[in-house]
Parts: C-alpha cells; structure tokens; sequence
C-alpha cells in the first residue's frame, strides 16, 4: 500500500511538471523593442524648392513598434512630411527622425541652397549669363544647348537626365586621350564657383534667331567614383533667341583663279559689316539646293560650327577682301562652290546665302 502511495505521489508531480510545462509554452512571446534607427542619407544638397524622400530603417528588423515622428529644426529652411524633405529657403535644417519606441533618433543635414540663372541681352546669336549661387563653396557645372536637343538628351536615361549626356560627352574624351584619366578629370576643368557670368555662345556657338535655348545649371562634387552625380536637382531656364539683324552690305565676289590647291578670288564689299566665306564640296551644296525641308540657311549654321568645332573659332572678313588657295585650300580635280553671305556673331545672319561655283584642276 505504501508502495502505490509513492506510485501515485510521483504520478500527480509528474503530471504537474507537465502542466506546468504547457502553461509556460503557451506564454506569450515578449515584444521586441526598438534598439535604434538609420536614414537613407546623412547629408544632402538640394536647391530651393526641390524635394526628397528620406527612409527610416527601424532596428531590429522585427520591433514590435516601427512607428517614427519627422521633424525639422528650421522648417523656415526645409519641411519634412512623412519623410519627403523640400527645400524652403537657403540654409542649413536637420531633419530628424525619432522612433516612438525608445526614442531613438537618426539625423540628416539638409543644405538648401539658390542658384540663380539671369540672362540679359538676349540677340539673334547670343545673350548675357550670370549665374549666382547662395552658397558660394558650392562646386556647380553650367551649360546650355538647342531646346530640342536638350528634351531629347534628358529622354535618353530619365533617372539622370541631361547629367547623363554631360558625363558621355566628357567619358569620350577621356577614351581618347592618354594617361588613364577619367571623364570627372575633364569635366573638373569646367567646374565653376560663386558669382560668374557667361555668353550664351560659349555652349551654343552659333544659336539660330527666334529658337529656343535651355541653359541649365547643377550642384556637383566629383569624388571620381562610379557613382558621380550632381549633388543638387538640375535647374534650368528656356530662352527664345531675338530676330536677326539684316545688313545692308551688297557683297560681289569674282573668281581670279584655280589651282590645283584652290581659288584665288576678290571679295567687294559696300561697308564693313562682317560676313562669313566658307568653301562646300558641290555634292554638299547641291543637297542643300534641291532638299525640300533644309536650305542655305541651315547649311551655313551648319558649315559655321564645323569651322568653329575644328578650329575653335570662325574668322568673319570685314571690307574688300581676297582669299587665296593657302587659306581655304582645296583637293585637286575637285568641283566646289564658295558659300558667303552677311552674318554677325551677336546679330546672326545678315542676308542671302550666295554660292559661286568653281573646279580645281588636276595636278
């Protein structure tokens, strides 16, 4: 008897323990707490009026409470809602993100700065930049180009827009040059700070009247890493080009003579306003004489930034004038016409665009 006794004692601590155990398995597990938090960015550079998104990282991935509260310290410099941070006025704000659980705090230095883009004297050819940043210590890259270059530029890669256009450009000059260097080596060179002004013809060489030019500006630090990217939004200002001032010079030209190496002919002109004198191959000339959509007036913008682009400048005769094959040379046996008309760097074309056929002999 006393044998079942402490049978039936074990029996009823056995089944406690289980009991006990059960109890214990099916306790609810204790919430994580939150250990700390981290943003996207810890510093950035934005312009007045551009806006990003800032992400908070909760840690530990599986905190029971991921709630977080935004705030600014200069919301009169930048605002934060729910993580989007826009630039309201130059300066310097911290956006900082607090979790409800611990309090734990992560901070981003937001830089807000103005670059402002005035053009004055706008002509046919040219017009006045000034570019005026807030922050003077600011590194920015400043350029324009044809509207309709520009629009299908920035298409090419949208996450970059033009940037992408602006490091293919100095990449290929970094291809074909020697010593190893980078495309940010050259595009350093072009880098500028503070207060500068500018042509509108040092990017555009040779805009056309009535068209549309974009000059845009950004906000760039090169680290010369892969991942070089403007450090601000990409600003931008659309101009419209003025009217071409006509020229009232009767300009003759008389053929003296060919050489094998070229023409020899006399330029008459009836005052000093400049004019441009180009020689095109016929096959060239012709093209534009019989196109249905492009005429002489496009083939001497285009022959004028050829001349610019090999030689970096164009030399525009002024008064009676006589060119010789040393100075606008030619290939033997070749058939070509002189191209010539009034034009202005700061006015634009002055008048008709005349041609005068002429053949080099064979040596």
């Amino acid at each position: 008897f006393m044998k079942k006794r402490i049978s039936l004692s074990l029996l009823i601590a056995a089944m406690i323990l289980v009991a006990f155990s059960s109890c214990k398995g099916n306790t609810p597990d204790v919430k994580k707490k939150v250990t700390g938090v981290k943003l996207s960015e810890t510093a950035k550079t934005i312009l007045v009026g551009d806006e990003f998104t800032l992400t908070a990282t909760v840690e530990p991935a599986d905190a029971a409470d991921k709630t977080v509260v935004w705030t600014s310290d200069k919301p009169t410099i930048a605002t934060v809602t729910d993580g989007k941070v826009k630039g309201v006025a130059d300066g310097e704000a911290n956006i900082t993100v607090t979790t409800k659980d611990g309090s734990q705090k992560a901070t981003c230095k937001v830089m807000v700065v103005g670059i402002d883009i005035q053009v004055t004297d706008i002509t046919a050819g040219n017009a006045k930049i000034k570019i005026t940043p807030s922050d003077k210590e600011i590194t920015y890259y400043v350029y324009a180009m044809p509207k309709e270059k520009f629009e299908q530029e920035s298409k090419k890669d949208p996450s970059l827009g033009i940037f992408a256009f602006d490091k293919s450009w100095y990449s290929v000059m970094a291809e074909n040059s020697p010593g190893g260097k980078k495309w940010q080596d050259f595009m350093a060179n072009d880098l500028n700070q503070g207060d500068k002004n500018f042509n509108l013809y040092d990017f555009v060489y040779f805009p056309r009247p009535n068209s549309e030019c974009v000059i845009y500006c950004y906000g760039i630090v090169l680290k010369g890493t892969d991942d070089d990217k403007p450090s601000t939004e990409i600003i931008t200002k659309t101009i419209k080009m003025g009217d071409a001032v006509k020229s009232s010079n009767n300009i003759t030209v008389k053929i003296n003579g060919t050489t094998p190496q070229g023409v020899n002919a006399t330029f008459t002109t009836t005052n000093n306003d400049t004019y441009f004198v180009g020689i095109g191959r016929k096959k060239f000339v012709d093209w534009y004489k019989n196109h249905t959509k492009y005429n002489f007036v496009d083939m001497l913008y285009k022959m004028l930034s050829d001349a610019y682009i090999n030689d970096h400048k164009v030399d525009l005769l002024s008064g009676n004038q006589t060119i010789t094959p040393d100075k606008y040379s030619c290939d033997a046996g070749g058939d070509y016409y002189l191209v010539y008309c009034s034009f202005n760097r700061e006015t634009g074309i002055g008048g008709e665009v005349k041609v005068e056929p002429f053949s080099t002999p064979k040596n």
